[in-house]
């Protein structure tokens, strides 16, 4: 006589658990190695209270293309010249026409760069 299969695991809540309070024990533990990593690096606390360090986007955009770059000269060296060929057309088949697509369809431009441009051209109520 077969067997009735196993029931299928609970499936796990989309909501996560609420955060419960520490209790006094965990909070004390936690000042210990706070304390401990103090005296072991007195810089770190300093480090760790400061505002993180916020980059410029020119300095961003540089960032990229030297980026860009790197990656470039690791194909160069790294992929057979044999296989150039093969890839620039691929590129060209491919990148072009998203390229083109990008350009005239503004629905596909990311959210951003739209709501930036649809801002430009829409001045807000009450302004001249």
């Amino acid at each position: 006589m077969p067997t009735a299969p196993p029931p299928p695991p609970s499936s796990p809540s989309s909501e996560p658990d609420p955060a419960r309070p520490l209790t006094e024990r965990e909070k004390k533990v936690l000042a210990e190695l706070g304390a401990e990593l103090q005296a072991d690096d007195p810089s770190l606390g300093a480090e760790l209270s400061r505002p993180p360090a916020t980059r410029s986007p020119t300095r961003m955009k540089v960032d990229r293309v030297v980026q860009a770059l790197a990656v470039l000269a690791m194909v160069l060296v790294l992929v057979p010249a044999d296989w150039f060929g093969l890839v620039l057309a691929l590129v060209l088949m491919v990148g072009l026409p998203l390229l083109v697509l990008l350009w005239v369809d503004p629905t596909l431009r990311p959210r951003a760069a739209r709501s930036r441009r649809n801002d430009d051209s829409h001045p807000q109520e009450g302004q001249g």
